[in-house]
């Protein structure tokens, strides 16, 4: 049986999974493990204080706004601590990484 042109063509550009290739593309490595990549997003437009702005997340623009009393500049990486609707809830690297080293913990 002949095979379709449309299957051959597809199976090129779509191999299935675990199929070894030499496709650089999935080469690539990330130096970050996947769930700091769920959460991590872009500051796309300024986000201020009291107002908010948009981050790019998972592929998409989000409305975003930073809790703390800062303004994130465009470009900057932000993670995501909560959402609200369609509103994000971002942190600043650095200060998500100092709650993550030095948790709150409640005094008995």
């Amino acid at each position: 049986m002949k095979a379709n042109p449309f299957q051959t063509i597809f199976a090129r550009v779509f191999p299935p999974p675990g199929n070894a290739t030499n496709d650089p593309r999935r080469s690539q490595t990330c130096e970050c493990n996947s769930a700091e990549l769920e959460i991590r997003a872009i500051v796309d437009e300024a986000i201020l204080p009291q107002i908010g702005g948009r981050v790019r997340y998972r592929n998409s623009w989000w409305p975003a706004i930073c809790p703390q009393n800062i303004t994130l500049l465009p470009g900057e990486i932000v993670y995501v601590v909560g959402r609200y609707n369609l509103t994000l809830f971002v942190q600043p690297a650095k200060t998500f990484f100092n709650s993550v080293e030095n948790p709150i913990t409640t005094i008995p």
